[in-house]
């Protein structure tokens, strides 16, 4: 049974930071569950951690790790993509707009 500590707490009992902890969280070291909107981690799984590497950080850390930023990477390039796509997408709505003003304005000339 799991014994949920907040983020916070674990921080200030083990002096680590909160940045390690969602770091180690987001690479499936432990998990976190959100009690009234606070994020909880399982106590036990951070002291797990805190032995297994006091042997020193292993291979499987590191592989874990860079596969996070990996993924991270793919993301981050997934949304430049939308960014980009999105940026065509208004440049098109801009010049579609300006020959619809044209339009317009070339009708109301020939009407006058």
């Amino acid at each position: 049974m799991p014994k949920w500590i907040s983020v916070e707490k674990a921080v200030i009992k083990y002096h680590i930071e909160k940045e390690a902890i969602l770091l180690w969280v987001e690479m499936g070291q432990f998990p976190m569950l959100y009690i009234d909107n606070v994020p909880n981690v399982d106590e036990e799984c951070i002291l797990e951690l805190f032995r297994r590497s006091k042997a020193g950080i292993t291979a499987e850390y590191i592989d874990t790790l860079e596969q996070l930023c990996i993924d991270k990477t793919m993301v981050c390039e997934k949304y430049a993509h939308i960014i980009q796509l999105k940026e065509k997408e208004i440049q098109l709505q801009k010049e579609i707009n300006s020959l619809s003003t044209a339009r317009l304005q070339q009708k109301i000339t020939e009407n006058s």
